[in-house]
């Protein structure tokens, strides 16, 4: 411990072959090249457009301190980072804070000490929680989602959730940024050697949708196609689910995911193809309406769980997925999607999303 610091009709349906230590203060932040398709101006916009942020600071090239605001600690809260870091030191620290009076001891962790090449959360002189493996020397969008009333905090590394610790950091007001900062003594220690590039902090829980889509937004992974048949039915969240296309839409990428959210937590989905739109209500006995005509390209070698999230994400293979009597995607085509997912509301059914097109090129 560190001390000092879903049953569909079989007729409208075709299988896809789809495989579903301290360190000195000299050794500040030293700036690393952003990733070929990194857009930091996408991702403020996106911040600047979704949630309102209590705090956000641009460009953080060295270890320094911030008063982020006033954040509840016994709510939740989400704090976001865009980081290019690497594995130097024993330990270092995206956000953290001893002795300020109004928030924990405590130090959220691009490397966990000692030396463990993990994401961390710490609780000073109590606990180190490590998680998921980090990613050294590239562009991540990090998303530390905290619930104090679970006492949990779910890490979300580009949009896509990795891990739960079982604990609830609380940081508000001054807290240290690339370094964790004791307030009493200025000692600066866990600092963090490459470069922050934003940092986002909200007074809230972000929904996995939005961590999803400021990753995508920074990444350059922006939508492509739009949405049609919408709004699907309500679901148990007593919302609609929603699907989006991410990526490319020429064929000779083969680059573009499925992306689902709005789901409820922990229930099993599968996404559709078909191109021509439809609009069948009540299929397979469900509250959802089929968006799309068959005959139907089946996913469900990607049956996917929407875990806690609610969300899931299916990669798209255009040399692999086919339509009966169409094959597989070619330029000039236009595809229709859509995600049909299981529910309980309030007995056990199934549901569906809106439909998404997409034109390839």
């Amino acid at each position: 411990m560190e001390q000092d610091p879903c049953v569909l009709p079989k007729a409208m349906l075709t299988r896809s072959s789809l495989p579903c230590a301290s360190l000195t203060w000299g050794l500040a932040l030293v700036a690393l090249a952003p990733a070929a398709h990194a857009d930091l101006n996408s991702w403020v916009t996106q911040v600047g457009t979704g949630t309102p942020a209590a705090f956000s600071m641009l460009s953080i090239t060295q270890p320094d301190s911030a008063d982020i605001g006033v954040i509840n600690g016994t709510g939740q809260a989400t704090y976001e980072f865009v980081v290019n870091g690497t594995d130097a030191g024993q330990s270092s620290a995206l956000m953290g804070i001893r002795n300020s009076g109004v928030a924990d001891n405590c130090a959220i962790k691009f490397e966990q000490w000692p030396d463990t090449g993990r994401y961390g959360l710490t609780l000073g002189g109590v606990a180190d929680y490590s998680g998921s493996f980090a990613t050294f020397g590239s562009d991540v969008v990090l998303a530390f989602v905290v619930d104090h009333a679970a006492n949990q905090t779910e890490l979300f590394e580009d949009g896509v959730s990795v891990h739960v610790f079982p604990y609830a950091p609380h940081l508000s007001g001054l807290v240290g940024l690339g370094q964790w900062f004791d307030v009493v003594n200025g000692n600066h220690v866990d600092l963090l050697t490459g470069t922050i590039h934003g940092v986002a902090v909200y007074d809230t829980a972000l929904p996995g949708s939005e961590i999803e889509t400021h990753a995508n937004a920074f990444h350059g992974a922006g939508s492509v196609g739009a949405s049609y048949c919408g709004p699907a039915a309500a679901n148990s969240t007593g919302a609609p689910a929603t699907i989006v296309a991410t990526g490319s839409a020429n064929v000779v990428d083969n680059f573009m995911t499925l992306e689902v959210s709005g789901l409820p937590t922990n229930v099993f989905g599968m996404c559709l193809a078909g191109l021509s739109q439809g609009n069948t209500p009540g299929v397979g006995g469900g509250q959802g309406t089929l968006c799309i005509t068959p005959p139907l390209a089946m996913m469900s070698t990607h049956v996917m769980s929407s875990g806690g999230s609610g969300s899931f994400q299916v990669p798209f293979d255009m040399t692999q997925v086919t339509v009966p009597g169409w094959g597989l995607p070619g330029p000039g085509q236009t595809w229709y999607f859509q995600a049909w997912y299981r529910d309980q509301n309030p007995l056990h059914t199934t549901n569906m999303t809106d439909g998404y097109f997409v034109m390839f090129q």
